[in-house]
């Protein structure tokens, strides 16, 4: 049980992100969500755009949300992405 109520079975509550993960100097995003169908409006801090893939990885929506999609009393789902051996994850990447 959450803050927002019960999470449906084989989601997550909340994101998670690697407590040692260092992004101080990250130049490049890997648009594995959103920024794959929705890239950003603002288009004045870009430097180049390319397709792409990660190896090891797949996007899954695992991951339940209140926030903005869904309620409290049913949670929308959310792309996330997981580690994954022999597949490929394939988006859109930003500098």
């Amino acid at each position: 049980m959450s803050e927002f109520g019960e999470v449906p079975s084989g989601c997550w509550e909340t994101a998670r992100v690697d407590p040692n993960a260092d992004f101080m100097g990250a130049e490049s995003v890997f648009g594995y969500g959103s920024l794959t169908w929705k890239p950003p409006a603002d288009t004045s801090e870009i430097k180049s755009f390319s397709l792409g893939y990660i190896k090891g990885w797949c996007r899954r929506f695992w991951q339940a949300s209140v926030d903005h999609r869904g309620t409290p009393e049913n949670p929308g789902r959310v792309v996330t992405i997981l580690q994954a051996s022999y597949q490929k994850s394939f988006s859109s990447c930003f500098q």
